[in-house]
C-alpha cells in the first residue's frame, strides 16, 4: 500500500502526470518511492533545452543481457549534471551527487567529447560545467579529463554562478531550492540568452497547459484564463517566488 505525495499548491497530480516526469508514493513506514517516465522533464527543461528523449532511449544498453536497460555512460552523466545543477539547484542532494559521478567516471568508459556535443545539442553545456567543475574542486581530476574548458561559459557567467553555488557551497550543505535567488541561479544556467528570456516569460505568463493543471481547471474557457493569469501573477507577488 502507497500513498500519492502531492503539494497541492504547486504540484497536483494532473500537472505531475503530464510534465514533471515522475509521481512521489511513500508506504506507511516512510519510504519514498519516485515512479520516472521521463528522463529530463520539467518546466525549465520545458523550455530552455531541446532534449531528444527517443534518441536517449535508443543508445540505451541491456544490462547483463537481460532486458532491463540503463543509459549510456554519456547520457548518465549529462542526467546527473542535470538532476543535480537544475532540478536541485546544487542544493540538498549536492555531494551524493558528486561521489555518484565520482563513482561512474571511475568505473565507465566515458567518451568526454561526446559529453560535450551532447549537452550543448541539448542546451544544458552550463549546468553540466557547473557540476563538473565542483566535481574536480572537491574530488579532483588527477588526469585531467573533465571538459571543463569546453564547456565552461564566458568568465561573466562563471563567476556569478561561484557566488550562488561553489564548490565549497555545495559541500558545506548549500541551500538554494526557493525565493528569487533560486530563480536567478536558474535563469543563469540557461545557455542561450533567448532561453533564459523565455523562461522568464514563461515564468509570469505560464501556457495554457501548465496554467489550467496548476489551478485545476483543465476545462477553462477564455474569460476563466484570464482570470488564471491573474491569480497567478498574484500569488508570485504574495510568495516572492516563482
Amino acid at each position: 500500500r502507497a500513498w500519492l505525495i502531492t503539494d497541492q499548491g504547486s504540484r497536483p497530480p494532473a500537472l505531475q502526470d503530464a510534465l514533471t516526469g515522475e509521481t512521489q508514493l511513500a508506504g506507511p513506514g516512510g519510504t519514498l518511492v519516485e515512479l520516472h517516465w521521463s528522463i529530463f522533464a520539467g518546466e525549465w527543461l520545458r523550455h530552455t533545452a531541446r532534449v531528444d528523449q527517443d534518441a536517449i532511449w535508443e543508445r540505451t544498453t541491456s544490462v547483463n543481457g537481460k532486458t532491463v536497460r540503463q543509459l549510456s555512460a554519456e547520457d548518465a552523466v549529462a542526467h546527473l549534471c542535470v538532476h543535480l545543477a537544475v532540478n536541485h539547484q546544487m542544493s540538498g542532494i549536492g555531494l551524493r551527487t558528486l561521489v555518484d559521478l565520482d563513482h561512474a567516471r571511475r568505473k565507465w568508459a566515458i567518451d568526454w567529447a561526446v559529453v560535450v556535443r551532447r549537452t550543448r545539442d541539448m542546451r544544458v553545456s552550463c549546468a553540466a560545467w557547473l557540476v563538473l567543475h565542483a566535481l574536480s574542486e572537491l574530488f579532483g581530476d588527477p588526469d585531467g579529463n573533465l571538459p571543463l574548458r569546453e564547456l565552461a561559459p564566458f568568465a561573466w557567467r562563471t563567476s556569478l554562478l561561484r557566488r550562488f553555488a561553489s564548490p565549497r557551497m555545495v559541500g558545506e550543505g548549500l541551500e538554494l531550492s526557493g525565493g528569487p535567488r533560486r530563480f536567478l541561479f536558474l535563469l543563469l544556467l540557461a545557455d542561450r540568452p533567448t532561453d533564459a528570456a523565455i523562461l522568464v516569460w514563461r515564468a509570469l505568463f505560464p501556457d495554457r497547459l501548465w496554467l489550467t493543471l496548476r489551478y485545476g481547471a483543465p476545462d477553462a474557457r477564455s474569460w476563466e484564463l484570464a482570470r488564471l493569469r491573474l491569480r497567478h501573477l498574484v500569488n508570485i507577488a504574495r510568495r516572492g517566488d516563482v
